[in-house]
């Protein structure tokens, strides 16, 4: 059973300290534990079962990221100081996931595991939104869909894996480096960021603040969470300046 049939739980899970690893289900959207998010495992906290087997229980990650985690780690802080597990990890315990699409005579699929994949290596697709200090891009021979054998990545494909890497000092090339082709004279973003760029537009710029009191004023701040980002909201001037809040 591969990870999407359950759920991003994969059946297994091999674990090392030192090595790369991403989240590979949603465990807490709002603060930033999804799918994708992209650590390094620090510390590893075994248990016993019954039958005295010896399993992981916890993984530190430490996603690199001070925004990731945030949430959890304030739940797991005073564990965190009174095991002297430094106060930037974040823990990624097991979870359990009902892989059932439908009881049959009351019985369940449950599956329990910690909900890490290794991620020293990743498709392009799945490294989508990733920010990494030390990027390796394959451009060898790939297999497409298709079955037929290339070299080249498209334009889209090359950005989005070059551009993962948080410097340049960071990113490395694996294989023989080939330009992509530059995009045809019928290529739609082309055309429209000429069109855009042949359009006269004059930029003006206005706060809520620069308008008079004969105006009524109402200020939407579009954030995932109200506490994470208190500090946030009280330094704009707009939201500061006795607006109404949406």
């Amino acid at each position: 059973m591969t990870t999407t049939q359950s759920d991003g739980i994969p059946y297994s899970t091999h674990l090392q300290v030192k090595a790369e690893y991403f989240v590979s289900t949603n465990i807490n959207v709002t603060d930033g534990l999804f799918n994708g998010a992209t650590g390094s495992l620090e510390m590893i906290e075994y248990g016993t079962r019954r039958n005295g087997e010896r399993i992981p229980t916890k993984a530190w990650i430490d996603f690199r990221n001070p925004l990731i985690g945030v949430q959890k780690r304030s739940i797991t802080k005073a564990y965190q100081k009174n095991k002297h597990i430094p106060s930037h990890l974040v823990r990624i315990d097991r979870i359990k996931r009902n892989l059932s699409k439908s009881r049959h005579h009351g019985l369940e699929l449950v599956r329990t595991q910690i909900p890490l994949v290794a991620a020293n290596a990743m498709t392009i697709n799945k490294a989508q939104g990733s920010s990494l200090p030390e990027v390796v891009v394959s451009v060898s021979r790939f297999k497409t869909k298709k079955g037929t054998w290339t070299r080249k990545l498209t334009r889209e494909l090359l950005y989005v894996a070059c551009s993962r890497a948080t410097s340049l000092a960071g990113l490395y090339i694996d294989g023989e480096f080939e330009p992509p082709n530059p995009p045809p004279e019928d290529d739609p973003v082309s055309q429209e960021m000429t069109r855009l760029r042949d359009i006269p537009f004059k930029f003006t710029l206005k706060f809520l603040q620069d308008f008079g009191d004969e105006n009524e004023k109402i200020f939407f701040h579009n954030i995932q969470g109200f506490r994470l980002h208190f500090e946030d909201l009280i330094a704009n001037q707009c939201a500061m300046n006795r607006y109404s809040f949406a």
